[in-house]
């Protein structure tokens, strides 16, 4: 994996943290806006495309799983 690819994991992972630590409904740290399910799905999906770890976000794949369904409803 090139450092560029690597860059943009982490930020990936920070960004899913920050929303973890910060939850949903309330200001994001980083962007100034309410944080929304849809939001972290799409950070969260996007951040598995690229090849990234979901134990490294404390997500397991039954947790992910379900989002995942309760997103698809929307």
């Amino acid at each position: 994996m090139d450092k560029t690819h690597q860059v943009i994991l982490d930020t990936y992972r920070f960004r899913l943290r920050n929303y973890c630590e910060v939850g949903i409904g309330n200001e994001s740290k980083i962007t100034g806006t309410i944080i929304t399910k849809k939001m972290i799905f799409n950070c969260l999906d996007r951040y598995i495309e690229l090849g990234g770890d979901l134990s490294e976000v404390k997500i397991d794949d039954k947790i992910y799983q379900e989002f995942q369904s309760e997103m698809s409803m929307l």
